[in-house]
């Protein structure tokens, strides 16, 4: 399949964590985000799905002296698994008299046994998992000394994946 692009969703997390004191504490965090991406190439008759679920061990480290406010800065590592969900066929022109190929399916050179004039669309349906990493900056406030509400931006690095997919023939019985 070939390019889609993204900007990342709304994404949900949830994290349990302990404080050492001395500024260090640590947390588990648990992170899933669902990305609908659009069409491939900006091919019509395509569309791609990433979901990604995180589980990661991060660091921080709070800067003290603001009272119950609480600047931060932290660092977290752990696997995430990536399932994509893609799929471009063949498309009929703007007055349904033409077949038009989907450049999508067919960036280049197709793998050997693949016949360029019965291969009508490309689908993947895969999973990976990879190493991530991420760098946060937060803003805490402490509602008692046990709760905090927390604000952060974290960017995070999940690496590339590698999803196999299969090209289909218009024949339905294939």
């Amino acid at each position: 399949v070939g390019g889609v692009a993204g900007q990342g969703n709304l994404a949900i997390a949830l994290g349990l964590g302990y404080d050492f004191g001395e500024n260090w504490r640590f947390e588990l965090e648990g992170e899933t985000l669902y990305n609908d991406l659009g069409s491939i190439n900006g091919q019509p008759s395509s569309f791609a799905n990433l979901r990604t679920d995180t589980l990661r061990l991060n660091l921080f480290y709070d800067f003290s002296d603001f009272g119950r406010w609480e600047p931060y800065v932290g660092a977290g590592v752990g696997p995430t698994r990536g399932d994509l969900t893609a799929s471009a066929s063949d498309f009929l022109n703007d007055t349904g008299t033409v077949l038009i190929r989907s450049l999508a399916c067919s960036p280049g050179q197709l793998p050997v046994g693949v016949n360029r004039l019965t291969a009508r669309g490309c689908e993947v349906s895969d999973r990976d998992t990879n190493f991530s990493w991420n760098l946060t900056a937060g803003l805490g406030y402490d509602i008692t000394d046990n709760l905090t509400w927390d604000t952060n931006y974290t960017y995070t690095d999940i690496g590339d994946f590698n999803y196999d997919g299969v090209y289909v023939d218009a024949n339905p019985s294939i």
